[in-house]
């Protein structure tokens, strides 16, 4: 029987709408990882600065609501067909392994 490959995302993100609307600082260098696990292999598929992505230097403003946050994620998820029903766990950003079965 063959094992379906598991994908796992570590996340260095935050939401928080206040310190959205007044562009306050939360977390700097805001960040999300998809790894791939298929049997004793794990491997990393994307790192997504998200500085890179959005031209802010340092990204350190939250997202302004967990729908954007996940509206982001599924964005960069589309590059390897999959989104957040897909994703088997979520690290690092509790507001996602809250929500992880509402995706």
């Amino acid at each position: 029987m063959q094992m379906k490959n598991k994908y796992y995302l570590s996340s260095y993100i935050t939401q928080n709408e206040l310190a959205h609307l007044i562009k306050s600082e939360m977390r700097t260098n805001q960040g999300i990882a998809l790894w791939e696990v298929d049997g004793d292999n794990v491997t990393l598929l994307k790192y997504w600065e998200l500085e890179r992505i959005t031209g802010m230097k340092k990204h350190n403003i939250p997202f302004y609501s967990l729908d954007d946050m996940k509206s982001f994620i599924n964005d960069r998820l589309s590059e390897f067909n999959l989104s957040l029903d897909d994703i088997d766990e979520v690290l690092g950003t509790p507001e996602l392994v809250w929500h992880k079965l509402s995706c």
